[in-house]
């Protein structure tokens, strides 16, 4: 894929995009493996206190703004 001329896929960093692409898709991982995984990252996501401080302040903005 790195003679396909997309932008994203330079031959200077296709390792790097090999693993980033291994870190997100879970290849290795059976599907219930990947699915527990994929499972506890949005459980991880949605307990975040910063992502809830952040959604805070952002209503808070929009209540200021108008």
């Amino acid at each position: 894929m790195i003679d396909s001329g997309i932008s994203d896929l330079t031959s200077l960093d296709y390792e790097s995009t090999l693993t980033q692409f291994n870190e997100r898709f879970l290849p290795g991982f059976s599907n219930t493996a990947a699915r527990e995984r994929y499972s506890d990252m949005i459980d991880d996501s949605v307990n975040a206190a910063f992502a809830e401080a952040m959604e805070y302040m952002h209503r808070l903005a929009v209540w200021f703004k108008y």
